[in-house]
């Protein structure tokens, strides 16, 4: 007899061993505190097996790959329909294995937009492997890919609203992404206090081009994404970069970035007084550190 959804999908680590990898999103409410003294905990945490969970096919445009699929899974917005939405979170952030980290609103229009695709139509059938994603507009071959698991985030564009709109033609996280492994509930205001730090109006403003442009990829103490060098530890990076060196850094591509892998995208709207301001909030939250995630 086949069990109810509900058991299967919200079952503790064990019974997932045996699931193809990949098939499995851990869930939970982030906990309060630092990470500095110590944090790990994932509270309520649960696994959802998606294949247990009503898929559907459709037909979608990827801005990722630039072209339209026939993709066999789940909306973003009905999988968190389904799960008990812990109570004073406003948002979800979607973990990626490759450390990258994408806040989602629970009531905003992108929530609607994001799929959560387990195959994709191949011929006549349906294959779980995706192909890899290289950069776009490369006459030699990627050395480092996107490469996926089962679960694959499909979106329409490759807009973000924390992105500032003059950026969006040419910079998108989305485009970065590999397999989602994980959901986070979170209070959007708690988060992003988490990355104040003491200082003038252009340190405040430092915060916000972090929050638009660098949250989805750098973390901060080991606060928030991977993907990208964390910019306090090991090495505080104002420290490391210049205001003038991080323009560069941001606003141009490296000459080298192919043959090393490098997936940063360069940011070419971005502005001298931006990153002024980027640079001074870096220096204060390196020396002040973050705040504590409040419960």
């Amino acid at each position: 007899m086949r069990r109810p959804w509900w058991l299967l999908a919200f079952c503790w680590p064990g019974w997932a061993e045996a699931r193809p990898v990949g098939d499995e999103l851990e869930v939970w409410r982030r906990a309060p505190g630092l990470v500095s003294e110590g944090l790990r905990e994932q509270r309520e945490l649960k696994l959802v097996i998606l294949s247990d969970l009503t898929q559907v096919e459709q037909d979608l445009f990827d801005a990722q790959v630039g072209s339209t699929q026939v993709y066999r899974g789940i909306n973003l917005a009905d999988l968190v329909e389904r799960l008990p939405r812990p109570e004073g979170v406003d948002t979800v952030n979607l973990h990626f294995a490759n450390g990258m980290m994408i806040p989602v609103a629970l009531d905003g229009e992108q929530l609607g937009q994001v799929f959560i695709a387990t195959a994709w139509k191949v011929g006549g059938g349906l294959d779980d492997h995706f192909p890899d994603v290289p950069k776009k507009k490369r006459a030699l071959p990627d050395p480092a890919p996107i490469t996926f698991g089962r679960n694959k985030v499909v979106v329409p564009d490759g807009q973000h609203p924390r992105v500032p709109k003059a950026a969006q033609p040419g910079f998108s996280p989305w485009f970065y992404v590999d397999t989602l492994t994980g959901l986070e509930w979170v209070a959007s205001g708690r988060w992003e206090r988490q990355f104040a730090a003491p200082g003038d109006v252009e340190v405040k403003r430092g915060q916000q081009v972090y929050l638009g442009r660098c949250q989805f990829c750098h973390g901060v103490a080991e606060v928030g994404a991977t993907y990208g060098w964390d910019l306090v530890r090991p090495v505080p990076l104002y420290d490391y970069r210049r205001p003038d060196g991080l323009m560069t850094h941001v606003k141009v591509e490296n000459a080298q970035a192919l043959e090393r892998g490098y997936r940063m995208p360069p940011q070419k709207d971005v502005e001298r007084d931006e990153i002024r301001d980027l640079w001074a909030w870096m220096k204060a939250i390196a020396l002040a550190g973050p705040n504590p995630y409040g419960d």
